[in-house]
């Protein structure tokens, strides 16, 4: 079989592959890892066991000044339970023929974000099983998102002793009147208008950092179809990872070309849902 330079197995898989890697980390908001922990999983397992250890009651208390008494502090149990999220295969399948000596790079790219596309979007279908706190809904006018509600769904996660980091991944229809907000003489030469006007990205608005994501599912059961985002702390999902973003080549002699196949063996799931709060609002268009 003879092949010209541009596409034997070498110069094909090298670019290809880098291009679907790095696509896929670019376009995708939670695969880097640094806003849902990600874990691996061991080789022989499909499930990625989470551990979820129940509160401890509050320490007790004894001052170092009294007489060493005869017992111990009480020994209080820990009660712990466990969460599985069963990993899947994220896969995206094209065929690279010899005609037409088509960059394999571009092709890596549309396989990569395929494959990152796919798992953002199940990531986002998670948030609307978040019904433990009741969802925060748009205050402003025709149920836009305005800043204080931002301040209102980070003040419920911290009531439940959320303090750590806050995230909010919203749909970019949802974002666009909190932008307009920042555009106001009240924030006049703030550092969050000047960046909102650079880059059109938000940042931190009430101690909660903003990601926006066109997968943001709508609530159609509404009087106004609500965009439904999430604001959540670092411990309210978790991803589970046995394979990053790969890319299988091979030749396929019936098509006079190669076969590409990138996939993914990850999974995500729900570990506490009294650490994420929907964030319900309409857009600019307000659809009914």
């Amino acid at each position: 079989m003879s092949n010209n330079s541009g596409f034997n197995l070498e110069s094909l898989m090298t670019p290809a592959l880098a291009a679907t890697v790095f696509a896929a980390q670019e376009s995708s908001l939670y695969l880097p890892g640094g806003i849902i922990p990600m874990e691996s999983v061991p080789a022989g397992s499909t499930v990625l066991q989470v551990p979820v250890l129940a509160k401890a009651s509050a320490g007790e208390k004894d001052s170092a000044a009294a007489p060493f008494g005869s017992d111990d502090f009480t020994s209080t149990a820990i009660t712990d339970s466990t969460v599985n999220i069963p990993m899947s295969v994220y896969a995206r399948r094209t065929i690279l023929r010899d005609v037409g000596g088509v960059n394999p790079a571009t092709v890596g790219r549309q396989l990569g974000n395929a494959v990152a596309q796919s798992f953002d979007q199940d990531v986002t279908a998670l948030f609307q099983t978040f019904v433990a706190n009741t969802a925060v809904t748009g205050s402003g006018t025709n149920s836009a998102l305005t800043i204080d509600d931002m301040f209102d769904a980070a003040a419920e996660l911290r009531s439940n002793e959320v303090m750590g980091p806050l995230y909010a991944i919203l749909h970019p229809r949802q974002t666009v009147n909190i932008k307009k907000t920042l555009n106001t003489a009240a924030f006049a030469n703030a550092d969050a208008q000047n960046e909102a006007m650079r880059s059109g990205y938000v940042g931190y608005v009430a101690g909660i950092q903003i990601f926006e994501s066109s997968f943001i599912t709508e609530d159609i059961a509404a009087p106004d179809h609500l965009w439904e985002g999430l604001v959540f702390g670092e411990d309210a999902m978790r991803i589970g990872v046995q394979k990053g973003v790969d890319l299988e080549i091979q030749r396929r002699a019936e098509a006079v070309g190669w076969d590409l196949v990138a996939n993914l063996h990850a999974g995500v799931g729900v570990v506490d849902q009294a650490r994420g709060i929907v964030v319900k609002s309409t857009g600019t268009v307000v659809e009914t």
